[in-house]
């Protein structure tokens, strides 16, 4: 019995064995799958060129032993004529077929892609590389009409090998054709051909700028000092772009492409394509940044600066709120997202901008997120949910955002507006969860506003304060049945004890990181000033709150509301 035993667990450790390396032997499959189409795309092209020329190098090689064939075949000059019947009537052929093709895939592209912006129809109607294919097959199927004429007893291998090696070259160039036809009609492909070429086209301009350097640069005097708070804009580069001030033409017109494909995709349906549209005008914005490199400026409160305003961020925030606003008109939901999430992202995009001075507001990022919270205020009596739940999530998101990268204070108008959107809760019942979420967020960047390293947080997390005050007043007004607690449940994200993701748990947490760190931690120190500022003035809201809730008789008790 024994011996069995320890047989049957032998054969189930083999069996065991076994399976785990077939199931690593899939996996090795997998990934070299994987890596062998990822190095199809990328040198797919450069090893079917190198096999082809391989191949003809081979075959010019061989050709004395070729001659040597066709010489004994072809020995009489009856079958040298068929031999040339055979080459023109081939050759005629290739034309007549180059033609139809040409006239086929040609129609057939311009039919799928006439409804696209004019612009762009044109330019992608006379690709290059398209026309050049078939140009390419038209040529060839000339030269093996032309090899007709060479036809003779010494040149029979040199003709028959350029006649073959012509007819399968012109294969290749229709079957180009086809795929690179396929690739214009797709409008992901559109897209992608219309950053490149935006892009390109930003470079180009990038590069003129700095070989025009040397003639826009002023001679600093010998005696001038330099500190480090003194502004370090590229004067010279700014010079050029204003006096070539259409230089953002070709990109302004690509994000009206963008914006054409994304308004039309959208109102079919599609919205994966004007998903993609709208990341194109994300992606335009981030090449136009780079290519003006340190010509920014940003505003000043005190001294109106005329060079802070973009034209550019003009136009392309405005494409969006009228995008915004297209969606809202016909009640799409998702084109309205989809604008939205296009809006914060650029306001990423905006905080990379260097304004070449450390104090300087993220004033375009801010302008942003300002299309943004009026965007979604915008929403509120369309009775969309599901829209302003996004919507309290990108504001916060954007928050955040600026609050790593920028001046706490800029949050205060988004805290605000995070609020505003959160009271709807208060008059409607189906924006309850609204509700909720703004609450998250501006639990969020109360967290954040007390890790942030800036020292100067008081003003924000004042307004922070209040906008949350504002929030928990109005929803204690809502009356609250004892068994569904509503005002715990959608006020819980602050002021919750029992969940482990409210703001309570997070401030615990936080103390007892704290209290277990080094005395002279800087980052600890910082926190406990936060704390410190945080704290100066809490009483007066909690206060207040807290005779409400009592007045209300509301489920929120006296240890959340003091906390």
């Amino acid at each position: 019995m024994p011996l069995l035993n320890a047989i049957e667990s032998t054969v189930a450790r083999t069996r065991k064995t076994i399976r785990r390396r077939i199931a690593a032997s899939w996996q090795y499959g997998y990934r070299a799958k994987y890596r062998l189409a990822q190095w199809g795309l990328r040198y797919g092209s450069i090893v079917l060129a190198a096999v082809l020329l391989l191949l003809v190098s081979a075959s010019a090689y061989l050709s004395p032993a070729l001659q040597t064939v066709l010489g004994e075949h072809y020995a009489t000059e009856q079958a040298i004529e068929g031999l040339r019947g055979l080459i023109l009537n081939t050759g005629t052929a290739l034309i007549g077929a180059a033609a139809i093709v040409t006239s086929l895939v040609l129609f057939a592209m311009q039919v799928n892609i006439e409804r696209m912006p004019h612009g762009l129809f044109r330019r992608l109607s006379a690709d290059p590389k398209l026309l050049g294919a078939f140009a390419l097959a038209f040529l060839l199927a000339i030269g093996v009409a032309s090899l007709s004429t060479f036809v003779d007893q010494t040149r029979l291998a040199y003709v028959v090998l350029a006649a073959s090696w012509a007819i399968v070259f012109i294969l290749i160039s229709f079957m180009y054709a086809y795929r690179r036809a396929l690739v214009l009609i797709n409008p992901l492909q559109q897209l992608g051909i219309l950053i490149q070429d935006t892009r390109k086209e930003l470079r180009t301009w990038a590069r003129r700028a700095q070989r025009a350097m040397p003639l826009l640069e002023r001679e600093e005097p010998a005696s001038a000092t330099s500190s480090p708070t003194d502004s370090t804009h590229d004067l010279a580069r700014r010079v050029f772009f204003q006096i070539n001030n259409r230089w953002t033409d070709g990109a302004k017109r690509a994000i009206r492409h963008a914006m054409s494909f994304a308004r039309r995709y959208a109102e079919q349906g599609d919205y994966e394509v004007s998903g993609a549209a709208l990341n194109a005008v994300v992606g335009i914005n981030a090449a136009y940044i780079e290519s003006k490199g340190k010509t920014f400026y940003a505003n000043n409160p005190f001294v109106d600066n005329p060079l802070s305003s973009d034209s550019f961020f003009n136009d392309t925030l405005e494409h969006l709120r009228q995008n915004a606003q297209s969606g809202i008109t016909r009640r799409d939901e998702q084109q309205i997202e989809q604008t939205l999430q296009a809006m914060a992202a650029l306001v990423q995009v905006y905080l990379g901008i260097d304004y070449s001075s450390p104090y300087a507001a993220k004033s375009h990022a801010q302008l942003a997120a300002g299309y943004l919270a009026s965007a979604v205020q915008t929403v509120v009596p369309h009775d969309m949910a599901d829209v302003l739940l996004e919507g309290q999530r990108l504001m916060g998101q954007s928050a955040r955002y600026i609050l790593a990268h920028g001046d706490p204070n800029d949050i205060a108008v988004l805290s605000e507006k995070i609020a505003l959107v959160a009271c709807t809760g208060c008059a409607k019942e189906d924006y309850r969860p609204v509700t909720m979420e703004g609450m998250t967020q501006l639990a969020n960047l109360t967290f954040d506003l007390l890790r942030s390293r800036n020292h100067d947080i008081h003003f924000a997390v004042g307004e922070i304060r209040r906008d949350v005050a504002l929030v928990a007043k109005l929803f204690l007004k809502v009356p609250d049945a004892p068994l569904s607690s509503s005002h715990s449940t959608f006020l819980g994200p602050y002021y919750s004890s029992t969940s482990m993701q409210s703001l309570r748990a997070r401030l615990t947490a936080l103390a007892n990181a704290i209290s277990e760190a080094q005395p002279d931690n800087a980052d600890v120190q910082s926190i406990i000033r936060n704390i410190e500022r945080w704290a100066d003035g809490l009483y007066q809201t909690e206060k207040e709150l807290l005779l409400a809730a009592v007045l209300k008789g509301s489920e929120i008790n006296e240890r959340e509301c003091v906390r």
